[in-house]
């Protein structure tokens, strides 16, 4: 079943166009039984996203996209402990502990080894995201860490892609 983990909303500092309502209508009219807000470099929207998302029935995931050292992390919040982790890692801008967290690297260049490497050490929580732009890439670097793969294309517009046009403009 298909769960769209990277969603990002006009919070995302001008890299999303849908708003909550329209992204939580639309994972409703999908069926789906849930899905990730996972704006960049904030939390702003969490709380009209569990809102929304049980006004309509459906489990909101909570998550952030934030860039590292020049690399893409997504961070899916498992519990309470993966909450302040995260905080930590979104006001440092530095990942020190991961527990309570489902981590998702977004490759997009081979030479991105060294930060990714140590984090994947672990490999509990610990993913390879795929999307459009990294297909090759991520499987490349999935085979050679034995890490699992996850769909994690960006869902940046529902209804209205001209905002998308208009935030570049």
């Amino acid at each position: 079943m298909f769960i769209p983990l990277r969603v990002h909303s006009v919070y995302s500092k001008g890299k999303g166009g849908a708003t909550l309502e329209e992204v939580a209508s639309w994972v409703f009219e999908r069926k789906l039984p849930s899905a990730a807000l996972t704006d960049m470099e904030n939390l702003y929207g969490w709380g009209k996203w569990k809102r929304a998302a049980k006004k309509r029935g459906f489990t909101p995931l909570f998550g952030c996209e934030i860039e590292i050292q020049g690399k893409k992390f997504l961070f899916l919040v498992r519990d309470k402990e993966g909450y302040w982790n995260l905080m930590e890692i979104l006001n440092q801008k530095e990942i020190k502990k991961t527990e309570g967290l489902v981590v998702i690297f977004i490759p997009q260049a081979r030479e991105e080894e060294s930060l990714a490497s140590s984090l994947s050490s672990s490999k509990e929580d610990f993913y390879i995201g795929v999307d459009f732009f990294n297909f090759k890439k991520a499987l490349v670097w999935a085979r050679d860490h034995d890490l699992p793969l996850v769909w994690a294309n960006p869902l940046k517009f529902i209804r209205n892609p001209e905002r998308l046009i208009l935030i570049h403009s």
